[in-house]
Formats: C-alpha cells, structure tokens, sequence
C-alpha cells in the first residue's frame, strides 16, 4: 500500500484556494465484492411490534473489516470537517472469462456486479468508522470507476474544502 498526503496548505505551495487538504493513496489489494445491498432479513416481532429485522451478512462483515484495516494507516490525525469530495478507483482482477489480449491491455471498463453505486456504500462507511471525516454526508461530490486491471487495487483521493 501507497500513499501521499499534504494536510495544510502551508506544505504545499500548489493547493488549490479553498483546499484545506488532499489524500491520495492506493489499497494494494483484491477489492472486496459485498455491498451495502446485502443485508439478511429476518421476520419476526421486536417490543415496538416491528415486523422485520435487518442483519447484515458475513460477508459484508467480512468486507468491512478488510476495509477497515487496509484504510487505517491512511486515516488523518483528526477526522476531516469540511466539505469532501471523493474520487475512488475500483480495480477488480482479471477472470478466466477475461482473454489474454484483454488482460494484455492492462486495464479494462468493467461493466459486471457488483454495482459502482452499492460498492462505494460501505467504504463510505467504513471510512467514516476508521475517522477519515465526522459523517459522510459531508461527501459534496463523488467520483467513481470500476475497472479490470493486471494490478488488483482501490485508489483513493480526498480533496478537503472550507465551508463557506
């Protein structure tokens, strides 16, 4: 795993007005599948006389965990309070059902599940959990792709802005 950070503007002469920080890094690993989507339901009666109960699955559990320990070196000395905006860069192995002169190329537009949208969910999540920010609803502006790649990964930058 790589990564860069410049956490004030005074370290960095090229930050852009507005910007009071950037984070950029690479998890150098297999890309977790599960999502946010996959939740078990359960029916039954709580003490309110709801009828269904919501668990979550072993693998997202499983999911959030490889998450969490992958982010946490990266995490910043205190949980960012400005406005965010995120790009991330999902890179997912190549399959048997990939050539060889598609796996040649590199990288590929993946175009199969799980879903960009459910994907970045949990490490939205996940990321709020590690102390990356206070709420991700802070998040002003998402950018995302899922690709194929000879090199599996999750590339992530954080741009922080003043709130104005």
């Amino acid at each position: 795993m790589k990564g860069e950070r410049s956490s004030h503007p005074g370290q960095s002469g090229n930050m852009d007005p507005g910007v009071l920080s950037k984070v950029a890094f690479s998890l150098d690993m297999d890309p977790p599948t599960a999502t946010a989507q996959q939740k078990r339901v359960v029916r039954g009666t709580d003490c309110f006389g709801k009828k269904i109960f919501i668990f979550k699955k072993d693998s997202v559990k499983k999911a959030e965990s490889l998450l969490y320990y992958a982010l946490y070196p990266y995490r910043p000395k205190h949980p960012m309070k400005g406005a965010v905006e995120l790009w991330v860069k999902w890179c997912f192995g190549f399959n048997s059902s990939h050539t060889k002169t598609l796996q040649k190329q590199g990288e590929i537009r993946n175009l199969k599940r799980p879903d960009l949208s459910n994907l970045v969910k949990i490490l939205e999540d996940t990321m709020t959990q590690v102390g990356f920010w206070v709420d991700d609803s802070q998040i002003f502006q998402l950018h995302l792709s899922k690709w194929n790649s000879n090199e599996p990964k999750i590339e992530i930058k954080i741009h922080e802005y003043q709130i104005t």
